[in-house]
C-alpha cells in the first residue's frame, strides 16, 4: 500500500519536476534566452499588458466588477479563464514558464492609472463576451438559457479565450498569446491564431476541426460551423527568402447583421486573401479561392461544381471557375 502510494506520488510529481528543470535550463541556449528576455521586456515596458496578464493568471485584485448589463459577459469571461487555467496546470512546462516570467516582471506595483485603464479594458472584454452570447442565442435554436451557453458552449469559450490572446498580441507580447491559443486547441479541438481579427457577435456552433489563420479578418455577425478553414494559398517571400508577414495571406469575411448574418457552414474552406461579402451563405463542403459577392449563396452541385447564386442581384448563377476566370484581382 505504502509503495503504491509512493509510486503514485512520484508519477504525479515527475512532470512538474522535469518541467522545472527545463525552465531553469533555458538560459543554456543563447537564442532561447534572448527570446525569453524579449517576452520579459515586452511586459516590463507595458504596465497595462503586465497587469492584464497578471489578472488573468493570479491577481484577483486587478479584476474589474461588471456593469449590470455586462454581467453575462463577465461570467463567460471568467468561466473561460477558469477552464484555461485548469488546462494550463496540465502543461507544466508552459505553466512554469509563464509564471516565472510573470513573477519576474511583476515586482513593481501597478499604478492607479494602470488599474483604472485595466478596469475599462476588462469591461470592454465583458462587452465583447456579451455580444457573443447574443450571437449564440440568435444562431442556435437548441439554446436553453444564457446559463447553458456560459457553462457548456465550447464556441463561446473558445472565442473569449481568443479575444484575451489577441489582446496580448496587440500589446506586442510574443509567444504567450500562442501558448493560450494552443491550450484552447487542446480543450476545444480548434485552432485560431491569436493574430486573427474577429468582430463582435461571433458564433461558432461546434468547434471541432476549425482553423483560422493569422491574418484572417472577420466582421460582426459571422456564424461558422465545425471543420471550417480560413487558410492561406501561398506564402509571399521577401527578396532575402524570408516570409513576408506584412501582407494578408488569409480571407476577409465581411460582417452581416442579426437578421442576415454571414454564414460559413460545416467543412467550408476559404483559402487565400479573398473576400467573402456581407451576408453571403457558404453551404457545407464548398471550397472557395476567389472573392464572393455580398449576399451570394455558394453551393456544390451534383457534378462537383461550385455555384455562386444570386450575388449579382438578379438570381443568376455562375460557377466558381467562371467567377475566378473573370477576376482581375490576381488572388
Amino acid at each position: 500500500q505504502a509503495s503504491l502510494a509512493r509510486r503514485a506520488r512520484v508519477l504525479q510529481e515527475t512532470p512538474h519536476r522535469r518541467a522545472a528543470l527545463l525552465v531553469e535550463g533555458l538560459s543554456q541556449d543563447p537564442a532561447i534566452k534572448s527570446r525569453v528576455d524579449e517576452i520579459k521586456q515586452s511586459l516590463a515596458g507595458n504596465p497595462l499588458a503586465r497587469a492584464f496578464l497578471s489578472a488573468w493568471l493570479f491577481d484577483d485584485s486587478l479584476l474589474a466588477q461588471p456593469s449590470k448589463e455586462n454581467y453575462g459577459g463577465y461570467l463567460l469571461f471568467h468561466a473561460t479563464n477558469v477552464r484555461i487555467l485548469a488546462a494550463l496546470e496540465l502543461n507544466p512546462f508552459a505553466n512554469l514558464l509563464i509564471h516565472k516570467i510573470a513573477d519576474e516582471v511583476n515586482r513593481r506595483r501597478h499604478s492607479r492609472e494602470t488599474r483604472s485603464t485595466l478596469q475599462e479594458l476588462f469591461n470592454a472584454h465583458y462587452g465583447y463576451a456579451k455580444t457573443d452570447i447574443e450571437a449564440a442565442v440568435a444562431g442556435d435554436p437548441a439554446v436553453e438559457s444564457v446559463l447553458g451557453i456560459i457553462a457548456t458552449y465550447p464556441g463561446v469559450q473558445l472565442i473569449t479565450n481568443h479575444r484575451f490572446a489577441n489582446q496580448l498580441r496587440q500589446f506586442g507580447v510574443p509567444e504567450i498569446p500562442r501558448i493560450f491559443a494552443e491550450l484552447a486547441a487542446t480543450l476545444w479541438a480548434a485552432e485560431i491564431n491569436p493574430g486573427a481579427q474577429i468582430g463582435e457577435y461571433f458564433f461558432l456552433d461546434h468547434t471541432k476541426g476549425v482553423v483560422v489563420g493569422e491574418t484572417a479578418i472577420l466582421g460582426p455577425w459571422v456564424r461558422m460551423y465545425q471543420g471550417v478553414t480560413l487558410g492561406a494559398l501561398s506564402f509571399p517571400l521577401n527578396p532575402d527568402g524570408t516570409y513576408n508577414t506584412a501582407v494578408q495571406r488569409h480571407p476577409t469575411i465581411e460582417g452581416g447583421t442579426r437578421e442576415n448574418p454571414t454564414i460559413l457552414a460545416s467543412n467550408v474552406d476559404v483559402l487565400g486573401a479573398v473576400t467573402v461579402g456581407a451576408g453571403a451563405k457558404l453551404f457545407p463542403g464548398v471550397k472557395v479561392t476567389t472573392d464572393i459577392p455580398a449576399g451570394a449563396r455558394v453551393i456544390h452541385d451534383f457534378e462537383g461544381n461550385v455555384l455562386i447564386d444570386g450575388g449579382d442581384g438578379n438570381g443568376g448563377r455562375v460557377t466558381h471557375k467562371e467567377l475566378r476566370a473573370g477576376s482581375n484581382t490576381g488572388k
